[in-house]
């Protein structure tokens, strides 16, 4: 690293090195073990790096990086492999990076970071030359613009700013949910659809995604990317390239062992202090990446291991041995809040309950989830494709829209002279209540009668679909609170819906299965057991 020509060769091929030489005033020479990993993935396609707050994760990905790409051009390359097994020529590739935060602010304060490295950074400036601002002819600084000399250009957006048009060779996106935002529902779609829908569309084939930040809600965007798995076409699952496109990292500020994370940073004393400074809820999120809906949250995400209670619908082995044996299928469907009302989602559950009634372990397969948006026609039809598909029992609320529903599926039903098993649900306990017509439970005390389902493990999903994805979500982060524009718990209601059938079903298997009680006397002389006529009850 003494010498300028090794040292300049070495570091534009490894970040890390850059990292290290030309930024000690960041880390002190110092930096932390847990770093290596992430930081030497920088070739990778699809990064996701999730890091407790205060870990200086935004100084290495949004200072370091984009100064890293800009100065040495480290992705250049001479040709470039078509599909075809061709190749064309790409001698000069222009780097155009965008950094976006959740504010504009955010990203134009690493923009200001940029030109002042540039300016004034006596090792970098040795190695790499000074880079002008003197304006078009030597480049161009804006608030939130640089280009330098070598036409590398780095620019900043923030969440939800117009970004069309642009063609980057990279994207970093650095924290772009904040916790106040997180805690809309509303807010919280908008921002998966800016980044599926704006951000992706920005991307080239050959195009870099990196992410970083920390998860302030468990259904925010990196908390569904960290969980999500990319199903890739068999096709390419035997290409590297293609078979794994996302590289994870994910990192606590406490590791299992109670050892802190980065000793360098935060030594396990000070990790201490703040926790006992901050609430439990601001611990687990930002520095322990693992935030609850709640202090008790009703489904926690621990129930819903893939690994525990996943299995495949389309498996050809679970088509052929228990798709048919299915002892009974129950769908319930959840409709729009109100009559005509566009804004809500209807949602319609399918589980099947296997064929182990009696046994111990019971096995109930969520088979179908649908939530979409309908009028009322469009609902009815959907519910009756869902009772045509799986010939099963489907189920409705019987309390106001959710009755009058019932009412007009049946309607519909007989128009089209198909008859099918649909029952409604008032959910009423009356052991529970002393009134001749107990009082329905509310949605939390629904769900809290089902919870036994998902604690012991019998209620299995197919991981592979994005609904259940979305379902699962919906699950962790139910309250039971009725709150208007409040969270999204369609999911949740037809899924309790169905288990609540369930649970009818099994009691009454169960009592029907029980054996007669039989009195049995004993012999008065020699002490033998008999059963006398009439025993049986």
């Amino acid at each position: 690293m003494s010498q300028p020509a090794s040292r300049k060769k070495l570091v534009r091929e490894h970040f890390y090195l850059f990292w290290w030489y030309y930024f000690p005033h960041y880390h002190n020479r110092q930096i932390p073990e847990y770093k290596k990993a992430p930081i030497s993935s920088v070739y990778e396609m699809r990064l996701l790096d999730i890091e407790p707050r205060e870990h200086g994760k935004s100084v290495v990905w949004s200072c370091g990086y984009p100064l890293w790409v800009m100065l040495t051009n480290p992705y250049s390359r001479e040709v470039m492999p078509l599909e075809n097994g061709m190749f064309r020529y790409a001698p000069n590739q222009e780097e155009e990076i965008i950094q976006i935060s959740y504010a504009g602010a955010l990203p134009r304060k690493w923009i200001r970071r940029h030109k002042a490295e540039l300016s004034a950074n006596k090792p970098l400036i040795a190695d790499w030359g000074y880079q002008s601002s003197r304006g078009l002819g030597d480049g161009i600084w804006t608030s939130d613009e640089i280009r330098l000399r070598n036409l590398a250009h780095c620019f900043s957006l923030g969440s939800g700013s117009q970004a069309r048009g642009q063609h980057p060779t990279i994207i970093i996106i650095d924290d772009l949910e904040d916790r106040e935002r997180s805690q809309n529902p509303e807010l919280r779609a908008k921002d998966k659809e800016y980044f599926y829908a704006d951000v992706f569309g920005l991307l080239k084939p050959d195009s870099r995604l990196f992410v970083v930040g920390t998860i302030v809600h468990q259904d925010s965007l990196l908390a569904n990317l960290h969980r999500k798995e990319i199903e890739v076409p068999p096709e390419l699952a035997k290409k590297p390239q293609f078979s794994q496109p996302w590289t994870k990292f994910r990192f606590q500020a406490l590791l299992p062992d109670n050892k802190p994370l980065a000793p360098e940073v935060w030594s396990y004393e000070h990790l201490l202090l703040r926790k006992a400074e901050i609430p439990p809820s601001v611990w687990r999120s930002e520095f322990m990446n693992d935030p609850e809906s709640g202090e008790n949250p009703i489904f926690p995400r621990s129930w819903f291991r893939p690994d525990m209670v996943g299995y495949r619908l389309h498996d050809p082995d679970f088509q052929e041995r228990v798709i048919p044996k299915l002892r009974q299928v129950f769908s319930f469907v959840d409709p729009a809040c109100e009559e005509g009302e566009m804004n809500d989602y209807t949602a319609i559950v399918t589980v099947g309950l296997d064929n182990s009634i009696g046994s111990n372990r019971v096995k109930i397969y969520v088979l179908e989830i649908k939530m979409f948006r309908a009028s009322l026609r469009g609902q009815l039809t959907e519910a009756l494709n869902t009772w045509l598909k799986w010939k099963g029992l489907i189920g409705f609320e019987a309390i106001q829209y959710q009755s009058m529903l019932a009412k007009e599926f049946g309607a519909v039903c007989d128009e089209q002279h198909i008859f099918p098993q649909y029952y409604t649900t008032n959910y009423r306990e009356k052991k529970l209540a002393k009134e001749d017509r107990p009082k329905a439970l509310d949605k939390a005390s629904r769900a809290h009668r089902v919870t036994h389902f998902f604690e012991m493990g019998n209620v299995y999903f197919d991981f592979s679909s994005p609904m259940t994805e979305r379902l699962i979500d919906q699950l962790t982060t139910f309250t039971g609170e009725n709150k208007k524009g409040g969270e999204h718990d369609d999911g949740v209601d037809a899924l309790v819906g169905c288990l609540w059938k369930v649970q009818e079903y099994l009691k009454t298997e169960r009592r029907e299965k029980a054996p007669s009680r039989v009195n049995i006397d004993y012999d008065p002389d020699t002490g033998a057991p008999r059963i006398s006529e009439g025993a049986y009850d």
